[in-house]
């Protein structure tokens, strides 16, 4: 969290308007479109969020710390807010590093995620309130079989608060 903030704290920019998110995410097993493979992580991650906005793609850059069983992970990428009144969609796009093991046999089978460098496709709905919003979203993690065969990846699913700090 303190590099985090370290970061947010570089890049920020007194002309424009930031925001910061905390929020808990949840992994289960098995998801319906990953033809049975799995890295088999569940449980509970903490996500913690930078965000520089601007006009049009806003950069970002994301924590996501592990409680049980699973790779903590840290990626950066661009999200777009697409704005329904009080409620907005926000799909976003990412690149992370993780911690897991470089290979993991579980169960007869091989549940690692098969590269160090991971693609974080994500969409969030949210709703403003004044001077924050909640978000609920959907976070994937893969590498799309680019770096190697074994491509079991990850769904979280979670709840955000975000802050609006100053700017605009």
């Amino acid at each position: 969290m303190r590099n985090l903030l370290i970061f947010a704290a570089l890049f920020a920019s007194p002309a424009a308007a930031q925001e910061v998110t905390l929020g808990a995410f949840h992994r289960p097993t098995e998801m319906p479109w990953n033809n049975d493979l799995s890295t088999l992580e569940t449980g509970t991650d903490i996500q913690a969020s930078y965000r520089h906005k601007s006009e049009g793609w806003e950069p970002q850059a994301t924590a996501h710390i592990a409680l049980h069983n699973g790779a903590s992970m840290f990626a950066v990428g661009i999200g777009r807010k697409v704005n329904l009144d009080r409620f907005y969609l926000r799909p976003a796009i990412g690149i992370a590093v993780h911690t897991g093991p470089d290979i993991r046999w579980q169960d007869g089978r091989r549940t690692d995620y098969g590269s160090r460098v991971l693609f974080t496709p994500e969409m969030s709905i949210g709703y403003r309130f004044d001077g924050f919003s909640v978000e609920a979203s959907w976070f994937h993690a893969s590498h799309a079989e680019l770096f190697s065969p074994q491509n079991p990846g990850h769904d979280s699913f979670g709840l955000r608060v975000v802050k609006k700090l100053g700017g605009d």
